[in-house]
């Protein structure tokens, strides 16, 4: 369980993921920030893929629970909610020593620069979660590298919202909407080259 008293959030964090260990569910996650907001559900749920060495299995069931999460945000729902098959869900993460090794220092880079300021960005959180929802479905598109810039965005609305930094906010929600671009870029080139590749008229 999260303790905002004694630590620090990159120390809660590296906490939560040691006692998870090496097999755990979606609900063991949630338990773990059960009455806290959206914002420690983004951060937690995100940061795994946005390290660059993170085992395989997170990023779909993961980016599945941010859509969830950032539906009900935009909806106006004040605390998240999830369904139980999604809680049951199994994670088998492998070797995740290094992972949980890297965490702290990693949030580390983005907490020093925290501050509350610009909280006007928060006055409509529907309209972050509009980013969360278009980064999420990003991030589970099988493309090298852009799983990882779209959980960025997403850990820094996340971050944003818990420091009440609307410059953290905007700049999540700005990525979010470059990184989908790029996916979507990405994805057209493929499909349009596969039609190319398969049309009579392709040159031999």
């Amino acid at each position: 369980m999260f303790d905002t008293t004694t630590m620090n959030l990159s120390e809660n964090l590296k906490s939560v993921f040691e006692e998870l260990g090496e097999e755990f569910t979606i609900g063991d996650i949630v338990s773990r920030v059960e009455g806290r907001s959206f914002a420690l559900l983004f951060i937690l749920l995100s940061l795994p893929i946005a390290l660059p060495f993170t085992p395989p299995g997170f990023t779909v069931p993961f980016g599945s629970v941010l859509v969830i999460l950032a539906c009900q945000l935009i909806a106006g729902r004040r605390t998240p909610w999830l369904p139980q098959r999604v809680l049951v869900r199994k994670i088998r993460a492998g070797k995740t020593a290094r992972m949980i090794h890297a965490l702290p220092r990693f949030l580390a880079r983005f907490e020093r620069f925290l501050n509350p300021r610009w909280s006007w960005v928060y006055l409509r959180p529907s309209v972050l979660g509009i980013g969360v929802l278009i980064a999420s479905v990003a991030m589970m598109v099988p493309l090298p590298v852009t799983n990882t810039i779209c959980s960025v965005s997403v850990l820094l609305i996340g971050l944003g919202m818990i420091a009440e930094d609307g410059v953290f906010g905007l700049a999540g929600l700005a990525l979010s909407v470059i990184s989908a671009a790029v996916v979507a870029a990405a994805l057209a080139a493929l499909v349009f080259g596969a039609a190319r590749l398969g049309s009579p008229f392709a040159a031999p």
